[in-house]
């Protein structure tokens, strides 16, 4: 079965007098291991797919399914929980707290779910992200990288089965963009976690089993135009 199953999703937002369809009766099924990249202009509803996916909001209509479960027939306080320990989300602005330290962004998910294993779960996370020697520092003494890296060892540590990522290269030079391309793309093939990324890189889409294309509320493959041979 899918980690992540959406059936005819559809999304509405007001925006003053005006009703802005963000998302029209998309469908999408994402297994374990797949590597899923969406693409589309800014404003085509990208985000807003990826927040239905982790449950930080409801659709209008249809189902939203992450392990099976339909996420809207859950409390607000279940839905919590499923992002705690099912789902980690990864940021284009990092969203780390600044007054906590690497170690403490990345322990807060365990640290809500009580866990008794935090301290080497962190360490052997941390390592793995090659962040262990900054462990101790706050975010505002870290590069751009490495605040993602420490973003995506938060967003791994409870072990997710599905990980979402909205524009994880955005605010990164290439290639520093590429290193963390290539940490998303061996936590995929290693652990068999699901991703979903929303991208406008071209080298990001390289990596993925497949392209989607988000367009006026509704998803489609993406196969690129071949380009004319020249003459």
């Amino acid at each position: 079965m899918s980690l992540l199953e959406m059936h005819g999703v559809v999304k509405h937002f007001h925006r003053g007098k005006e009703d802005v369809i963000a998302l029209a009766g998309v469908d999408l099924s994402v297994a374990a291991g797949e590597l899923v990249a969406v693409i589309g202009p800014s404003g085509s509803g990208k985000s807003t797919l990826l927040h239905l996916a982790g449950g930080l909001d409801v659709p209008d209509e249809g189902k939203v399914q992450v392990n099976g479960r339909d996420l809207a027939q859950l409390s607000v306080g279940e839905r919590a929980e499923v992002r705690r320990r099912e789902v980690g989300f990864v940021f284009q602005f990092f969203h780390l707290l600044p007054t906590l330290s690497v170690a403490e962004n990345v322990e807060l998910p365990l640290l809500l779910d009580r866990r008794k294993d935090r301290r080497q779960r962190i360490a052997t996370l941390l390592e793995r992200v090659g962040m262990s020697h900054r462990a101790d520092h706050l975010p505002g003494e870290l590069s751009g990288g490495e605040m993602q890296r420490a973003a995506i060892a938060r967003a791994l540590v409870a072990d997710p089965a599905l990980l979402l990522a909205d524009e994880p290269t955005g605010n990164l030079d290439s290639a520093t963009g590429a290193s963390v391309l290539n940490l998303l793309t061996e936590v995929v093939t290693e652990s068999g976690t699901a991703l979903v990324m929303v991208t406008h890189d071209e080298v990001a889409t390289q990596r993925a089993t497949r392209v989607l294309r988000l367009r006026d509320g509704r998803l489609d493959d993406f196969t690129p135009a071949l380009e004319t041979p020249a003459h």
